[in-house]
Parts: structure tokens; sequence; C-alpha cells
């Protein structure tokens, strides 16, 4: 259920041009995903997080984000994996 409600959180910030709101859902979700012990998920959320943020300019939200992924990737020893098709997404509603 609180997958579902960050899910549409998500699409209405990107429907709505509100970068902030996206990359704090972006961040709910990741802690979901990782809480739920879906890794690969929460790694693909926490990097889209930290792109936002860079595009904002919050440098001290971006390495927390990205602080995440490194997290993520040495406790489960794995690379960082980004999800093109979402980051694509993200940066062509940027462009508006």
């Amino acid at each position: 259920m609180e997958e579902k409600k960050y899910l549409k959180r998500k699409e209405r910030a990107i429907k709505g041009g509100n970068r902030e709101v996206l990359a704090q859902t972006c961040n709910h979700l990741g802690d979901f995903y990782n809480q739920q012990g879906r890794y690969q998920h929460a790694v693909m959320e926490y990097e889209q997080e930290a792109m936002l943020y860079s595009k904002l300019g919050k440098q001290l939200e971006m390495a927390k984000a990205h602080r995440m992924v490194h997290t993520l990737c040495v406790g489960t020893s794995r690379q960082p994996y980004t999800n093109r098709a979402s980051v694509s997404q993200i940066e062509h509603w940027w462009r508006f």
C-alpha cells in the first residue's frame, strides 16, 4: 500500500513539475525498497534523487543520496545500477 502511495505521489510531482517533491518522493521510495530488501530498486530511486538534487543545486541532499547508493552497493557487493529509462524520462521532463 505504501509503495502505491509513493508511486502516485511521484507521478503527480512529474506531471506538476514539482522537482523538490519528486526528489523527496524518490528518497521515500528508496527507503521503502531498502526496508523491503529490494536493493536494486532502492539504488535506482536514490540515483534519481541524487540527479534531481544536483540539478536543483542542493549539494548536501545530493551527497546524502549518493551515500545511500554507496552504502547499498557496498553492503550488497553490487555495482551502482541506473535504470536509464527512468532517468531519461526525468531528464525529458526536466527540459520543460
